[in-house]
């Protein structure tokens, strides 16, 4: 009798931890899914080494490596290499995001195929289960950047255009004027 009542606990202790080990299961799930879906890159990093410990797909759409093969990249691997965006410069930025507890930088990443690109990213010190873990979080920014570029352009030339240039609102009310226009006119570009 004593047999079976042990034989009975054991298999209901069985058929609890089996139910519990399946709710792990669809909660890592659950997880991973949301981590997925998220568009800009997602990585979890060592925040003592700044060791890749886990990133989302789009991470892996980004940069052009599989999961399993970032797990053993370092944040030099995936950046430029240029100063200061090598593995000292990350270690320094994982410092100052140890200190300010968050911080959003712009950091030139390097593709597995050899191309860089302009990256914005926001790191903070957050808790991955029960270890604390540097979470970074990474936007493309190339487009932002080359269009900022080509406005920095554009209105550099401007400025330097030997042509009066006045640009007004749809009133006729003056926004800007040129160097030019202040030659010819005499006035100031704030009148």
């Amino acid at each position: 009798v004593t047999a079976r009542m042990l034989l009975g606990l054991i298999e209901r202790l069985l058929y609890r931890i089996g139910k519990s080990e399946a709710a792990l299961r669809r909660s890592e799930a659950e997880v991973r899914a949301i981590l997925d879906g998220v568009v800009d890159a997602i990585f979890i990093h060592d925040n003592r080494t700044g060791d890749i410990i886990d990133v989302n797909l789009a991470a892996c759409r980004m940069f052009g490596y599989d999961r399993e093969h970032f797990r053993g990249l370092r944040v030099e691997d995936v950046s430029s290499g240029v100063e200061p965006y090598t593995q000292r410069g990350a270690l320094e930025l994982i410092g100052r995001i140890i200190e300010e507890k968050e911080v959003m930088a712009e950091w030139q990443a390097r593709r597995k195929d050899g191309s860089w690109f302009w990256a914005e990213i926001n790191g903070r010190i957050g808790m991955v289960g029960d270890q604390e873990r540097l979470l970074v979080t990474v936007r493309d920014i190339s487009k932002r950047k080359d269009a900022a570029e080509r406005v920095r352009k554009l209105t550099r030339a401007v400025d330097q255009s030997p042509v009066s240039i006045i640009i007004t609102d749809t009133e006729g009310r003056i926004e800007y004027v040129n160097p030019a226009t202040c030659r010819l006119t005499g006035y100031e570009a704030d009148e």
